[in-house]
């Protein structure tokens, strides 16, 4: 809706493939993210489905470089699951995201 382009409020919905280190899926990714800084930043949240669980995040994505998005809970064998997602933009349209987590 609106005008055409990047505009603060534009909502970004994804659900697709969740791939490990060898392009094998091994769940599903799926969540929102609203813009917040144009050119810059989304604000997201979205789930990382697993077979045993699931993973929640949610932070800022930045358009380029590296973004630490917070772990912000889960589900399953993931229940007490703390620390953040390394989120990279592979400038590309894909993103290579690192868990470093702990659970308690």
């Amino acid at each position: 809706m609106g005008e055409p382009g990047d505009s603060a409020g534009d909502i970004l919905t994804f659900d697709q493939p969740l791939l490990n280190e060898k392009a094998e899926q091994i769940g599903n990714n799926s969540g929102t993210c609203i813009r917040t800084r144009m050119g810059h930043s989304f604000q997201c949240q979205w789930t990382l489905t697993l077979k045993n669980g699931s993973i929640q995040v949610a932070g800022r994505e930045l358009d380029q470089g590296a973004s630490d998005i917070a772990i912000v809970g889960g589900t399953g064998q993931y229940a007490g699951i703390s620390g953040q997602m390394e989120s990279v933009n592979n400038g590309d349209g894909t993103f290579t995201q690192t868990l470093h987590y702990w659970i308690r």
